[in-house]
């Protein structure tokens, strides 16, 4: 990073998220109403999926840095296979985020960052 991240919870308002999001390089975030703000106003985004299904809830217009363990989310806390799960199907469950290590993290944001990094030298 060029420069320090910065922490804005709590000290931004509804609407000034959008113009904020649009000035960030990348947005790391759960699924959440930022994430898909984020990604209207064309800012990269790691999307962090475990409770929700990323093909269904995720980035719209771009899954190549999302951490993705709804299947283990579902194996460890349905007991079933997501391709069994009825479409739409949350599993909003203490520890489904935990499954999300901080490596799969570092590594969607290096790749992130390389590729921003790769787009700009062109």
């Amino acid at each position: 990073m060029q420069r320090p991240a910065i922490d804005l919870t709590g000290k931004d308002t509804l609407q000034q998220l959008p113009a904020l999001l649009e000035r960030a390089d990348i947005v790391l975030s759960p699924d959440s109403g930022p994430v898909h703000i984020a990604n209207a106003v064309g800012t990269r985004v790691i999307g962090l999926y475990a409770c929700t299904d990323p093909r269904r809830t995720g980035p719209y217009s771009d899954l190549r840095w999302t951490v993705d363990r709804f299947a283990e989310a579902s194996d460890k806390f349905l007991g079933r296979p997501a391709s069994e799960l009825r479409w739409g199907t949350k599993i909003e469950r203490a520890g489904a985020m935990e499954l999300i290590g901080v490596d799969a993290v570092i590594d969607a944001f290096d790749r992130c960052a390389n590729d921003q990094a790769v787009g700009a030298e062109r």
